[in-house]
C-alpha cells in the first residue's frame, strides 16, 4: 500500500508539473482548480517524496508563484470558499498579493 501513495504521489508531482510548465499560456486542462487540487495532494503526500522529486516540487511551485498574477486570473474563488483550504495552502491565493488595492 505504501508502494502506491509513493507511486500516486509521484504521478500527481509530474501532472502539476506539466500544468504548471504551461503557464502563463494556459491551463491545457481548461481547469486551473484541478492543478491546485492536484498541489493539495501533494502536500498530503509530500513526506512520501524523494529529495529529487521535492527540488522538482520546489522549481514547479517557484514558477507557480512567477505566473500567480495570471492563474488569479482564472481562480474559482467560490470552489475555493467551498473546499476551504487551510491558509498554509497559499497556492489557493497565488498572485493575490499582487492584487492591485
Amino acid at each position: 500500500m505504501a508502494e502506491a501513495i509513493i507511486s500516486d504521489a509521484a504521478a500527481i508531482l509530474a501532472t502539476y508539473e506539466r500544468m504548471v510548465a504551461r503557464l502563463p499560456d494556459g491551463n491545457p486542462y481548461g481547469a486551473w482548480d484541478n492543478m491546485l487540487d492536484g498541489r493539495d495532494l501533494i502536500e498530503q503526500y509530500k513526506e512520501q517524496l524523494s529529495a529529487s522529486e521535492l527540488q522538482r516540487l520546489e522549481a514547479a511551485d517557484n514558477r507557480l508563484r512567477k505566473y500567480g498574477a495570471a492563474v488569479r486570473r482564472f481562480i474559482d474563488t467560490g470552489y475555493r470558499e467551498r473546499i476551504n483550504p487551510p491558509r498554509s495552502h497559499w497556492w489557493w491565493w497565488v498572485g493575490e498579493e499582487e492584487r492591485p488595492q
